[in-house]
């Protein structure tokens, strides 16, 4: 799914679409002779700023975001083949750190997406991934873990077990 994607009318009257994946962007020209192109981040970055454009900021924020989403995929990957070693080395419980991942990268990627109207762009992004990356972290965060749903006798009959 794409974090964002962008409709933009240039003064020619030729229309673009900017469909901006995590590490790439597409862009379609629905009337041209070539008909898509396509860019990784730091590429278009890269390109941006070299030209001196100001848009080059939002492509920064967007690899940082990219690059605190991949994180939390290295992370969920290593979940599935082994929990002991992320549960070590996650402060918190597992849904709630990917949640707050999740969460993080959305608002960058809502930086990048606010950069992209003030210095730049047209027309206003559409930030699908974006709102649907921020929704579910909020539930992770939120979501009840297994060590939420103990009451406290049965902690504290658990810790006196273990006393003895």
């Amino acid at each position: 799914m794409p974090w964002s994607v962008i409709i933009s009318t240039m003064d020619e009257g030729i229309t673009i679409f900017f469909v901006q994946f995590h590490i790439f962007e597409l862009q379609v020209f629905p009337n041209a002779e070539s008909p898509a192109q396509f860019f990784a981040v730091w590429s278009a970055y890269a390109a941006n700023n070299e030209a001196g454009y100001d848009i080059a900021i939002s492509y920064l924020f967007w690899i940082i975001a990219t690059v605190v989403l991949t994180i939390a995929f290295i992370l969920t990957v290593l979940l599935f083949v082994r929990e002991s070693i992320v549960r070590r080395i996650t402060p918190f419980h597992p849904a709630k750190v990917f949640g707050g991942l999740l969460i993080c990268s959305a608002g960058l990627y809502g930086v990048a997406a606010y950069l992209y109207i003030t210095h730049g762009v047209a027309e206003t992004p559409i930030p699908i991934g974006m709102l649907f990356m921020a929704v579910f972290g909020v539930v992770l965060i939120f979501n009840p873990t297994e060590n939420q749903n103990q009451t406290e006798s049965e902690v504290q009959e658990k810790g006196s077990k273990q006393a003895k």
